[in-house]
């Protein structure tokens, strides 16, 4: 059909009823119904041959299964290292002998990006084991759990193997990136090249580093480091484990080599007798969500029968460690597939994206994109509490767009299409910048379980600390626009320096104007 107005009322229809009910897979649900139609000109036996067709199209890919293997067999290996113990003895073989204020923070840091592969693992380990470290001390929980959930998520999206990176490469697929699309970089490629502008999770992990070293404090948290309240440790807090790191570092190692040795075999690398370089391997591969299924499937497996024949595990346990990864991402795997099919119908059927570039012409030059979409997947994640929900309803809308507004019409590499790569980053890190922030984030729920505090505790003292990172942000991505027609690296690196700059100013500021 010809993009109109009603192209827009799915997205809205979403987005309203996320932000009434939070219940984002319910609101997919209607928008899909909704979307197909609209398609079918209000038929209804038309409509339902239109769904029947996309979801087919959806539970016949292979990409798509691969993607959902790999999103329960690493949860799985996850939720075995902590039975196991080896996450927690990993994260003390990190801390051990650390005894100053400074020196734990740090250790939490050094915890938090080692545990990068993903978010869940970062967050109730570092927790479970630096906790007891903090109250001997005297820092207060929330400022830990400001810690461990500000290096969660915005490290692992920076993490190119990490349990993310299928889903983002999933969604950028779906928005109309590969070869046969006119964005014809590879949608894994795409994910690498926009990470530099992923201004929020970066300058939140300069933020976290200099709050640390500095010891920085304003705001409700510098409240509760006042009180200094010397909790007592409790008598479950590990000191020791009986698991073993190398039960964790030995699995981690072997997924990681998979990974990066798939994907140069594959990338046609003249390491394995092709003819491309290592960087033009993995920026040319087409077979990631193979890859990192494969990857995860081998690692499993060996490590799952080292664990048995090593007596560490039992097969209950591991039985055990599938159920409960199932269990935990079944409502992610619904979400992935109802914005698989939500993203083709806006795409394919609706043109929402054109739709929404062809009203952005006329009131919207291109320079403001990339501020107006991270203002925009900010508002969404912070308050619906979902990151991944987000990417999947924006990225279908931000990338057609960016391509309209430039008048594409033949295949072209994505970093030659002016703030495409910032506008990707824009959205990717607004989604971050709001669920981090929202009081509604299962990973805000998550931290301040992982540190025994209320949720609402953990919200008030580190909306604060997201502030000036925000602004930094906004200022990166305001930038983007205004030195969009030089050089996109010059541009990078100017607006880089000049965020950090701001950031790291208003942290010492604010800590300034507090103790003044």
């Amino acid at each position: 059909m010809t993009p109109s107005w009603l192209s827009a009322i799915p997205v809205f229809i979403v987005i309203s009823i996320t932000f009434a009910t939070q219940q984002l897979n319910m609101a997919l649900i209607i928008g899909i119904a909704l979307a197909a139609l609209i398609t079918a000109n209000w038929q209804f036996l038309l409509a339902l041959n239109i769904l029947k067709t996309y979801i087919i199209n959806q539970l016949s890919s292979l990409d798509s299964w691969y993607l959902y293997g790999f999103l329960i067999i690493l949860p799985s290996l996850i939720d075995l290292f902590i039975q196991t113990g080896s996450a927690t003895a990993f994260a003390l073989m990190i801390t051990k002998k650390i005894k100053s204020k400074r020196g734990i923070q740090f250790a939490s840091i050094i915890t938090s990006c080692a545990l990068a592969i993903d978010d869940y693992l970062s967050i109730i380990t570092t927790g479970h084991v630096i906790r007891s470290l903090t109250d001997q001390v005297g820092i207060p929980r929330v400022k830990l759990a400001y810690l461990i959930h500000a290096l969660s998520g915005n490290v692992v999206i920076l993490v190119c193997f990490s349990s993310w990176v299928a889903t983002l490469t999933n969604y950028l697929k779906l928005a109309g990136v590969g070869k046969n699309h006119l964005v014809t970089t590879e949608p894994f490629a795409l994910y690498i090249q926009s990470i530099p502008f992923m201004a929020y999770p970066i300058l939140t992990i300069i933020a976290v580093f200099t709050i640390v070293y500095y010891k920085i404090s304003f705001g409700t948290m510098k409240k509760e480091e006042d009180k200094n309240i010397q909790f007592t440790a409790f008598t479950n807090e590990p000191t020791e484990s009986q698991g073993k790191a190398r039960y964790l570092f030995a699995p981690l190692l072997l997924l990681l080599s998979l990974i990066v040795g798939s994907i140069l075999y594959y990338g046609d690398c003249f390491i394995f007798g092709g003819e491309k370089s290592i960087f033009e391997a993995f920026t040319s591969n087409t077979n990631i969500f193979f890859i990192l299924f494969f990857a995860s499937k081998i690692t499993f497996l060996l490590t799952i029968s080292y664990y048995l024949h090593a007596k560490i595990s039992s097969c209950k346990s591991i039985i055990k460690a599938i159920t409960h990864s199932f269990q935990l991402m079944k409502s992610v795997l619904l979400m992935i597939f109802l914005v698989a099919v939500f993203s083709s119908l806006l795409r394919s059927e609706l043109g929402t994206g054109i739709y929404f570039a062809n009203i952005a012409v006329n009131h919207i030059t291109l320079p403001w994109m990339p501020a107006i979409f991270f203002i925009l997947a900010t508002v969404i994640a912070f308050s619906t509490g979902t990151s991944w929900g987000t990417f999947g309803l924006l990225l279908p809308i931000g990338i057609p767009m960016i391509v309209q507004m430039n008048n594409l019409t033949t295949g072209t590499e994505a970093l030659a299409i002016p703030l495409l790569c910032p506008t990707i980053g824009a959205i990717f890190s607004g989604a971050l910048c709001g669920d981090h922030l929202s009081l509604f984030s299962e990973t805000t729920a998550m931290s301040a379980a992982a540190v025994q505090v209320k949720p609402i505790d953990h919200f008030w003292t580190q909306l604060p600390y997201g502030i000036p990172v925000i602004i930094g942000s906004l200022l990166f991505f305001i930038l983007s626009g205004v030195f969009y027609d030089i050089s996109l690296w010059k541009s990078f690196i100017i607006n880089q320096t000049i965020a950090i700059t701001i950031v790291i100013l208003l942290l010492h500021g604010l800590h300034n104007y507090k103790i003044q």
